[in-house]
């Protein structure tokens, strides 16, 4: 117990000398309590950062949406939690995490398509489909950004494996997403915006 009480006077100690003498370290009834302050918490940042950039997709300032978009994934460094031992059903929540970013990159790479960087996107959009091979939306960005790119037998065979993979592992066809980016390919039509 006198290690404990040595270690939590340590990590005072250096709390408060990096925030200038402001108790961070609080005392509770059954253990302790690291104040975090607005601003300090990836997670809220990158929340925060992530509804700023949808509103400005909402609204049409796709670049904008881009750059918040591209800062908000800055803040993920690998897996969250990766080196934690995890109690009491964090599993959930770090599959949520894990969900959010892959929804967050989506609207990313789909903001950069509609600001003309479907070239650009092709490589990562391939690499994610390998990755995740059952996510239908992520095959319907590589559809477009290949088409787009001027790759439309590419496209078109991004779509068939799609396809083919869909109904070998699930037995199901394409979505409704899939199979308009399928159609507007073969009718050479444009990027939606």
């Amino acid at each position: 117990m006198a290690n404990l009480r040595n270690q939590i006077a340590a990590v005072r100690r250096i709390l408060s000398s990096v925030d200038g003498g402001v108790a961070r370290l609080e005392t509770r009834p059954g253990g302790y309590l690291i104040v975090v302050r607005p601003g300090e918490l990836d997670l809220t940042v990158f929340q925060d950062l992530v509804r700023l950039a949808r509103q400005a997709s909402r609204e049409s300032r796709h670049a904008e949406a881009v750059e918040l978009f591209g800062r908000a994934l800055d803040l993920w460094r690998g897996d969250p939690l990766a080196n934690v031992a995890l109690l009491g059903g964090a599993e959930a929540d770090l599959a949520r995490l894990g969900e959010t970013r892959l929804a967050v990159l989506e609207d990313y790479l789909r903001a950069r398509l509609t600001c003309g960087d479907h070239a650009e996107v092709v490589g990562e959009l391939q690499g994610l489909v390998v990755e995740h091979p059952l996510r239908e939306s992520l095959w319907s960005l590589l559809v477009h950004a290949l088409h787009h790119a001027g790759r439309r037998a590419e496209a078109l065979l991004a779509y068939h494996r799609a396809r083919t993979h869909l109904a070998e592992e699930l037995g199901l066809d394409p979505g409704p997403e899939l199979r308009q980016a399928h159609a507007r390919l073969l009718a050479g039509d444009p990027l939606p915006r």
